[in-house]
């Protein structure tokens, strides 16, 4: 039962860099829907492969950093990094959630894109469960 919410983070992050990957090595199925729009619906981001490999691999590296703090009994990080990393990743998804207060989170400015509207619905709310069970982990773990 202790586990559920470290399986349930695993499973999130390697999904969210799943997408990533597949986006980073030219995949466009979905693209559209994730990237912030201004007013007149143009998107205002156009990440690199390069910058999007990236976020995969930073996404699939905090995948392997929890399955290392919750299921490793001979962990081979350094202890203040096993005590101070899922409060890194719980810091990350946060600032996610709050937002650039332009386009993105909870302090938006743009609101009525189809982006924003995603936004608001999920994007920003996995982002919120996502900072809260990192917290837990480090809490209970």
């Amino acid at each position: 039962m202790i586990f559920i919410p470290a399986i349930f983070l695993i499973t999130v992050l390697l999904v969210i860099a799943a997408w990533h990957f597949y986006w980073a090595l030219g995949g466009k199925s979905g693209l559209s829907r994730v990237l912030p729009e201004n007013r007149e619906g143009r998107k205002v981001l156009a990440p690199s492969k390069l910058v999007t490999f990236l976020v995969a691999a930073g996404l699939l590296a905090m995948a392997v950093f929890t399955w290392l703090r919750v299921f490793d009994n001979d962990p081979l990080l350094p202890h203040w990094m096993l005590e101070y990393g899922m409060l890194v990743i719980a810091a990350i998804f946060f600032l996610r959630a709050i937002g650039d207060f332009k386009y993105v989170g909870l302090l938006k400015k743009i609101r009525h894109s189809s982006f924003a509207e995603r936004d608001s619905r999920y994007y920003t709310p996995l982002s919120i469960l996502i900072a809260i069970v990192a917290v837990m982990i480090d809490v209970l773990f």
